[in-house]
Parts: C-alpha cells; structure tokens; sequence
C-alpha cells in the first residue's frame, strides 16, 4: 500500500511514501503521520491511499512512513478532498493547505507533552489503569516519575528505540498521565474544575447537629438551591462567584462528609463575559417567510443549493438564519456560520447562544491557545451542533453539515491574505456541495460576483427589501464639499454645518451618533512646511501617519514608528505641518464642540484586548453619546439608539487605484448608513463628499443597489473584469529591487514563449505587466506584480500553470529566484 502525503514544504504534490505492514490495518486517509524527508522527519497528512503506483519502476526508491502520530485520523475522506481542491484551485501547496486545516496543537512536531500526576491519595500503584504494560512504556513511566516538568513526545521516544506515537497513545488511557500542547512555550492543556454535591446525613442526624459556621452554611444553602433546580452538581467556579473565599469551608465541609466533590473537564468559553439576552420569538415577515420557504423546500429534499440572500440592513437575516439551523438541527443534521470578523461581532454569538446555548463552538484567531485547543476538541468531539468563527473556520473539523451561512459575504476579510489565498465565501459553496448541504450567502449589498452568479441561474437570488415592522430606511442626505469657505483650522474642516446641526439636535434628544472616517491616527501625512520633506516610512513606500497621543510617527503597514521629530531632518526647520484628519484628531475636535458628551473612538488604536467589547457594550447600553470609528464602526452592529450617522470623507476609498473602488464604497456607505434607524427612531445619515455625483454615492443615497449594480456591471462587462472576467496575480517580492525585477521579467518572458506555442491562448488572454506594484515597497520588499487578464478560467488557468512550468523548465535550478518571494493570487480581491 502506498499513501500521498501532504507535507509542509513549497511542493504542489503531495509525496509518495510506502506504508509498512506494521501501520496497514490501522492507517487511514486523514492520519496525521511523522514521514523521512531529507535528513530529517516531518509530520504530513494522508490525503489518498493506494495499492499501485503510477510509476512502478520507482518503488525501490519510496521510504515508508515512520509512524502514525495520533491514532484518531483528523478528518475524513471528504475533508482531504477538499483540501485538494483548495490547491489545485489556488495553485497553492498542498503542505500549506493542510495546514490551514489543522490547528497549531495537532500539526507541528514536538507539541505533544507527557506529565505524571501526583499519585492518589491511597497510593494506588503508577501502573494502574496501563493493560500489559511492556518493557518501553515502564521506562517511559520511570521517566515521568523522576521528571518535575512535563516531557515531549518526541523526547521520550528517543529513551527507546523503536517506540512510536501509536505505542506512546497507549500511555494517555492512564488516569495519572496528563496531556499537553505546548507552543512557544505557551501551555495548551484540559482544563478542570471542582463539582460538588451534598451528600446524604446519617440516619438521625441534621445539620444542626454539626456546629457549621455561618459560611458553611451559606455555602450548604447555595448548593442545594441550584440542585433542587434540577443540577446534578455546582462548580467551584459558581460557588466563588456567589461567595468570597470559599476553599477552605468547602474543605472541612467534605472532609466531615457533608459534600462529595469529582473533578472534571470544563471548556474554556471565550464569550462567558458577553451579555445573554433571553431569547425573543418573533413571527416571521412576509419576505422572511418566502425565504425560509425556499431554504426549506432544498432541506426536505437534503440536497446542495447556493443562495444568496439579499436583504437590507435591519431587515432580520439573523432571524433567518437561527430559524434555518434550527430546522437543520432537528433533522439531524449541523450548522457553521462564516463572519468577516467575529471579534467585532460579539453580540451576534450572544444572539446565538441565548437560542442556542451550549451547542455552539466558536473559532477565530482572537481565541487564546487554550481556548481554540477546547473548541476544536469540542467540535472533533461531536459535542456542538453549530461552529461559528471566522474564515479559518470553515476547515473546522465538523461533520453532518447541513447548512452553511456566510454573513456579509460582501467583505474581503473572507480572502486569506498570506499562504494559500483561497476565498472562504467561494469554498463554502464547494465544501456545502461536498457535504450536500445548503449554503447561504447574507449581505445587504452582495458582492458583484454573487449578486451576477444569482441573477444568472447559478445561485438562487433571495429578497429581503424591506426593515422588519415596517421601520423605514434612513434618509441620505449627499453634503457637497466643493462650495465651502474656507476657515481657520479646526472643526469646520472636516464636519460640514449640516451635519454638525443633525448632530446637535441628536444631542438635545437625548439619542447617539456614529462619526465614520476611514483613516486612524491624528494626521495622515506631514510635510516640512519650508523644504516639502514628507516624512516617509523607510521600509515602505508609504507616508507615516501622526498619533499625538503617542508624539510619534507610525506606518500602519509594517508598523515602524519614531518619535515625532522638533525639526525637519533635511533642512532643520521647525515648521512641521500635519496634514489631513484621521479618527484621533476628529475626536479631539468633537470634545472641543460637545464638552459634555460621552464621546469614544473605536479603531485599530484603541480596540486592542478587551477594549473593544467594552466599548461596543457601552456604546449599546447609551454611555456613549457620539462614536467616531473607523470600518470597525460598520461590520454588523446593532445599536438601537443610533439616528444620526456621518461619513466624514466618503472619497477616500473612490481613490484607490483599484477597479473595485467604486463597489467597495458602496458597500460601505450603505453597511455605515444601516446602523441608524434601526429601532423605533427614523434615521438621517450625512455623506460628505468632494465628488457628490459619483454614481456610487448616489445609489447609495436612494438605497437603489439594483441601480448602482446595473451600472458597475456594464463597466466590467465592456472591459472583462469579474463577474465577466477572471485574474490571477503574480506577485514579487524580495529585499534587492534588482533580483525582483529580473524574476517578474523571467516570468513574463515564460508567458511569451506559451503565447509563441499557443496561438489561441495568445489571442484570448491579456497580461499586464511585468511593472511595479502601486505600493512599490512594502515592509522592506521591492514589489512588482504580472496580472492575467481573460474572459475564459480556464484560459487564464493554462498561461499561469505554463508560466510556473515554463520558469521551472528554462531556470531548472531557480537560484536567482531563492530570495524572491513568487506568490500566485487566484481570484485577488485588493490589486494593491
């Protein structure tokens, strides 16, 4: 037998290894599996076994796998598809896509750990619980004992020779022997906590003749409260919470046999400080009804289908979605939400576990260690009936999977940045098509791909046109700021009379006020007054932005910042000028204009740890009277008290030398303008705007996103960009601007020589470039870029495949190319 083995290494294949006849019956597709590579062993996933070989004349030469590494396979048969088609798509390593799929603590080597608990109470033997121990696992044991920390995995198979992973899980059945993965020296582990139960009087005996003092007896109260509620016990975590210092009469309480206490394995709960509203029934809208109906008909029928489901904001799609997973769960089957950015959104998994409870696991990068190590345990597990997370969680290791629901599917969040870029919104459609299962895509203003793809017949198109009871939109009112006078510097630089009067009469009524401004810092951009200098960042080709509170100067690529500077470094002048408006300096405005209100800002700088769910918190609970924000202000909120909404600069992003400029901004005004009026209060929202007839703001303006698609679509359309066409970026990066350049100009040189082979491809596929990437150098890389242009996939597919081959053909050895980094972006989604 032979298995194709996902390493992590930059290959495109997955390597073949021989399974011995030692591993044949107990190795299957999903194994996690420690394989020879080089000089050295490496952990690798099973993707596919078989009893041939493509090339019988290179058995001699195949080694075979080393040993199973867990012997719980990680995922199954449709799992291992998936990630293939994940790299065949993204013309991605497959190493790199599977690691995607499993999490720091199961994939990297050396992370598993060994300890020995102290030993029982009655000195019951270390041997207990361990069947047929042999002479290896003995000498493992002995070495626990004499070891205070715990030990690798890896190390402890080194004490023997010929002992593997498989034989060393033997050791994790016995009760004494702890588990642990452990990274960076951060210690991933189960989690306990102690239980109680009051335990039977003698016959004739009550509490009062026990002399207990005043705490025990509150503590005795407490327990059998909650116990007559139905629990079989109470946690020491709630007895803490409930009573100050409890340990040592819970000690003497079960040391005179009033209580008995177990210890058991708790999980971690990343939202147990989140507010749980009980959950509200509501009867569904008409719009509501039509669209469950539809999800429904696909259900009965257990089937795959692609929806994309358009509604407004505030027009009740998480209502949709809870009453869809609910019908899903009472099939028996499972759910897993997609968001953009999960920490942001709190309040929707609070949402969701008033509904729901305790079946929810939630995924995203925030989590600690500990925390992702229980929910993935949770899920492996089949403890949890709906997974929520961000993209990674859509590799989560989940099975029965009947629905899948990609909320604001609009958001470029869903594309991986680094690694194998995949898009999570595209591979929900492809894992619900493997799982059968029904996939929705949600959003108020769906991507131009969806939106195409569903008008076309490929997706099935849902409307949700209207807020729920009735509430009307908010009114959108366009403010030119071509005509203004101009001022002293202060305030009326950037927030215009009209929006400053909506504002105060907000105020006088006693209601709230989100500030949008796109750009974080005091100033973007400072110039030496005398001599022009720009103050740039020296690993990128970017200007610094000013944050007072810090007195520094920061580049919000790559982070590197310096103390603001008293003179210009090239001609000493003093006169430094600080340059346009970002979040901190409107704040500093708006305390100078409303001296008595509560006024927050919410961006990247002030969001960091536990802040921003404070802030979100107190903003809802109306502490907050004004909120200034950056995106992190639009992504999904539900703040009732909301009626005035401002866009302090909505032609930041039109500016952008990206042909989704105009898309992205109206989305964005259209998600920042559906935070206001979304309770009982109509909505007035304020565009602020150098280029008010842009017919982006104008259809946002009307709420029409039939008009402004109509428009956007023709454009691509007559020039072959997505839905109508397809991309692929080839990008460049490396530290010597010249060996960047020659690698982009040694890849286009392989394309010519495919177009001299292929007349067809040559008349079928455009490709721009090589040339500079319009941020030329980022984080101390030289960039340059190729994009291939083409109205048909699987054209633009053949030149970029030929491209890689042909490089490889004529530069076999690719040393020039060792200290370029190539990336190959499929379906790219930011052309900077």
């Amino acid at each position: 037998m032979y298995a194709q083995v996902a390493v992590d290494i930059p290959l495109f294949t997955a390597l073949t290894y021989k399974v011995p006849a030692i591993l044949a019956d107990s190795l299957e597709v999903g194994h996690l599996v420690q394989v020879p590579f080089r000089n050295r062993a490496k952990t690798g996933l099973v993707m596919r076994l078989s009893d041939t070989l493509e090339d019988p004349s290179i058995a001699s030469k195949i080694r075979p796998i080393e040993d199973i590494v867990d012997s719980e396979a990680l995922m199954n048969a449709r799992g291992t598809e998936f990630l293939q088609f994940i790299a065949d798509y993204y013309l991605a390593p497959i190493g790199q896509v599977a690691r995607l799929a499993l999490p720091s603590f199961v994939r990297l080597e050396g992370l598993k750990h060994y300890r020995l608990a102290d030993a029982p109470a009655d000195g019951a033997p270390e041997t207990d619980g361990l069947p047929e121990l042999d002479d290896d696992l003995r000498a493992v044991l002995e070495h626990l004992a004499k070891s205070k920390e715990s030990v690798a995995c890896k190390d402890l198979k080194a004490l023997r020779k010929g002992l593997t992973y498989t034989h060393m899980s033997t050791l994790e059945a016995h009760p004494r022997v702890e588990v642990t993965y452990e990274e960076d020296d951060a210690k991933v582990k189960a989690k306990t906590d102690k239980f109680y139960r009051i335990a039977p009087l003698p016959d004739g005996e009550s509490l009062d003749d026990q002399r207990l003092g005043s705490k025990q007896l509150r503590i005795l109260d407490f327990i059998a409260e909650l116990l007559e509620s139905g629990r079989e016990n109470v946690s020491l975590t709630e007895i803490r919470e409930a009573i100050s210092a409890p340990h040592s009469s819970l000690n003497a309480l079960e040391e005179r046999g009033l209580l008995t206490m177990t210890e058991e394995e708790v999980y971690r709960d990343p939202f147990d400080r989140e507010p749980v509203q009980p959950p509200e029934d509501h009867a569904p809208t008409a719009s509501q009804k039509k669209v469950l109906d539809a999800i429904g008909r696909a259900q009965a029928e257990d089937r795959f289908e692609g929806f994309v489901l358009h509604g407004v904001t505030g027009s009740g799609k998480t209502e949709v979605y809870m009453r869809a997973i609910r019908a899903e769960i009472a099939a028996g089957r499972r759910a897993m939400v997609l968001l953009p950015e999960i920490a942001l959104t709190p309040q929707f998994v609070a949402v969701f576990r008033a509904h729901f409870g305790e079946q929810i696991a939630v995924l995203h990068s925030a989590l600690t260690p500990a925390q992702k190590f229980d929910q993935w345990r949770r899920i492996k597990r089949n403890e949890v009936n709906i997974v929520i997370g961000a993209r990674s969680a859509l590799f989560a290791p989940l099975e029965k999977i009947g629905i899948i629901i990609v909320d604001e599917e609009h958001d470029t969040s869903f594309k991986q940045g680094e690694g194998a870029r995949y898009n999570a919104r595209d591979m929900a459609l492809v894992r619900g098509k493997l799982e059968n299962a029904r996939v929705v895509l949600g959003s108020a203003t769906p991507s131009l791909e969806s939106y195409h793809n569903a008008k076309s017949g490929r997706l099935t198109y849902l409307a949700m046109p209207d807020r729920v009871a009735d509430r009307p939109m908010p009114t959108v009112e366009i403010v030119d700021l071509r005509d203004k006078d101009e001022g002293p510097p202060g305030p009326s630089d950037v927030l215009s009379d009209e929006l400053l009067k909506a504002m105060e009469r907000t105020l006088k009524d006693e209601m709230q006020v989100i500030l949008f401004l796109n750009r974080r810092g005091f100033s973007p951009c400072v110039t030496c007054q005398s001599c022009g200098h720009i103050f740039k960042c020296i690993n990128c080709d970017v200007s610094m932005t000013y944050h007072r509170h810090q007195e520094s100067l920061r580049c919000h690529h790559c982070d590197y910042s310096i103390r603001m500077p008293e003179s210009c470094p090239e001609c000493s002048d003093p006169k430094i000028n600080r340059q346009g408006t970002g979040t901190e300096r409107l704040h500093g405005h708006l305390v100078e204009l409303f001296p008595r209100a509560q006024i927050a800002r919410l961006d990247r700088d002030t969001s960091g740890g536990k802040k921003l769910g404070r802030i979100i918190r107190a903003f809802r609970r109306a502490e907050i009277d004004i909120l200034v924000g950056t995106q992190m202000v639009t992504k999904g909120h539900d703040f009732p008290g909301v009626v005035t909404v401002g866009v302090v600069m909505a032609d930041l992003s039109l500016n952008f030398p990206d042909f989704r400029a105009a898309e992205r901004t109206f989305q964005l005004l259209t998600q920042v303008a559906g935070r206001a009026g979304r309770s009982h209060d109509p909505g007035h929202v304020y565009i602020q705007s150098f280029n008010p007839g842009h017919y982006s703001l104008l259809a946002a303006r009307e709420h029409d996103y039939a008009r402004f698609s109509e428009r956007e679509l023709q454009l691509r359309r007559e020039l072959a960009y997505p839905p109508f066409g397809y991309l692929i970026a080839i990008k460049f990066e490396a530290a010597n601007e010249g060996r960047c350049i020659q690698a982009a100009r040694d890849y286009s040189t392989a394309a010519r020589r495919v177009f001299k082979e292929d007349k067809a491809l040559a008349e079928s596929v455009f490709m721009l470039g090589p040339a500079m990437a319009p941020l030329s150098r980022l984080k101390g890389k030289s960039r340059w870029q190729i994009l291939l242009k083409s109205r048909s996939r699987q054209a633009v597919r053949k030149l970029a495949i030929g491209m890689l081959n042909g490089v490889a053909h004529f530069e076999p050895n690719k040393s020039n190319y060792r200290d370029v980094r190539i990336i190959v972006d499929v379906d790219p989604v930011h052309m900077l």
